[in-house]
């Protein structure tokens, strides 16, 4: 559960800017204001986005309450996690829109439009990393390292997410 949560904030920090046919400049929100419900997270089976994209972790997240939800609002955003209907996090971010991809707190995402205006989707890579059992990273550099000193090690992965206009 932790894995998909880590998987989900990700996506707000993922970054580099990717180019898109919208002609350029910054804007505050475009077609972006609004509300937008992450309708799909899956797993890509490699971890440079290819491959089959596995989606049981979200399948059972979603059985548990699970939700989040980006509010944009021209110059700001809020990303809202629910997990059983209680909030695990909310966190605010400015928001504008490079050359047609949206970008929080300057960190711009490579998007897909899926439906004009209403779908968009995005996959987002996550490093390895070492978790000790308050859920916290170490600085364990290795799988070796970490299971050696009893903590958790997550591969490097990649996620795929769709976000849904409300």
């Amino acid at each position: 559960m932790k894995r998909i949560l880590a998987l989900l904030l990700s996506l707000i920090f993922f970054a580099g800017c990717g180019d898109d046919d919208e002609e350029g400049g910054a804007n505050t929100s475009g077609d972006f204001d609004g509300t937008w419900k992450v309708t799909f997270i899956g797993d890509y089976a490699k971890a440079d986005c290819t491959g089959d994209i596995d989606s049981t972790g979200w399948a059972f997240s979603s059985i548990l309450g699970f939700s989040a939800t980006l509010e944009i609002d021209g110059g700001s955003a809020t990303f809202t996690t629910i997990m059983g209907g209680t909030v695990v996090d909310a966190s605010e971010s400015t928001f504008s829109e490079v050359d047609g991809a949206p970008c929080l707190d300057g960190e711009c995402l490579p998007i897909n439009w899926i439906s004009s205006g209403s779908v968009w989707s995005v996959g987002a890579a996550a490093d390895a990393y070492c978790e000790d059992a308050d859920g916290n990273d170490t600085s364990d550099a290795d799988e070796i390292a970490c299971e050696g000193n009893g903590n958790d090690w997550y591969a490097s992965s990649c996620s795929h997410s769709v976000y849904t206009k409300q």
